[in-house]
């Protein structure tokens, strides 16, 4: 019969060999488990710092689309008041007394020809004179553009000179419309039309220099007429004398 623990079966050199073992198993196991028990403990506090990371990153992110969200609401408020401000601006300009003056010009005398009616007698020349005053002061005045005002002011001056050709000239105040082409650069001016801004850039040096000739000229002419009064009436004193 086997006894446990076996004494006499298994002998002293047996025992020892089998707590011996043991001894090395549990000293292999013991290292095995403490790693893997720090590598479990580093590995959940790597979690925490990844979470903790996320947190911080949403909670700035949270934070930044929050502020952007803010800024985006105040250039949303400031971009209507803007627009208030200009529709108000616009219904100001078009309700002038001037503007309506400028209109109404503009569809008689350019949209039911009364410009070239009048140019067969001789009379619409003439008139561009005053019936282009308004344009000019609603463009200097109320606009306050000095391009645009010069530009007016060109069409006029062709229409004028255009007009004064014999025959030619009045058939031409027929299909030249310079009320409605400075109506047209006008309103354009004032709902801040690109291509009227445009058209008004390039017209404007091309305008400036015909206004300078025109200038030259006309101050020439004065001065040479001048000259020769001065002349003729010297010459009648001499004669008295």
């Amino acid at each position: 019969r086997c006894l446990w623990p076996p004494e006499r079966a298994l002998g002293f050199l047996s025992r020892y060999w089998v707590i011996s073992k043991i001894s090395a198993a549990s000293r292999t196991f013991l290292p095995m488990t403490s790693t893997r028990l720090l590598q479990e403990e580093n590995v959940l506090k790597s979690r925490e710092m990844k979470s903790e990371r996320q947190r911080q990153a949403e909670d700035i992110a949270g934070s930044n689309f929050d502020e952007d969200l803010r800024k985006f609401k105040e250039a949303e408020q400031i971009e209507l008041r803007r627009q208030e401000k200009e529709n108000q601006r616009i219904e100001e300009l078009e309700n002038s007394s001037s503007y309506n003056a400028i209109k109404k010009i503009k569809e008689i005398m350019d949209d039911y020809y009364v410009d070239g009616i009048l140019g067969i007698f001789g009379v619409g020349d003439w008139l561009v004179c005053f019936l282009g005053l308004p344009t000019i002061f609603f463009s200097l005045f109320k606009l306050h553009s000095i391009r645009l005002t010069t530009v007016c002011l060109g069409y006029f001056l062709i229409d004028l000179l255009v007009g004064a050709i014999p025959l030619i000239g009045d058939i031409c105040d027929f299909f030249y419309k310079g009320y409605k082409k400075s109506y047209v650069l006008i309103d354009g001016y004032i709902h801040n039309d690109p291509e009227t801004m445009q058209t008004i850039n390039q017209k404007f040096w091309g305008t400036l220099m015909l206004l300078l000739v025109i200038i030259a000229v006309v101050g020439s002419v004065v001065a040479l007429v001048r000259l020769i009064l001065t002349k003729f009436f010297a010459l009648i004193g001499d004669q008295i004398h």
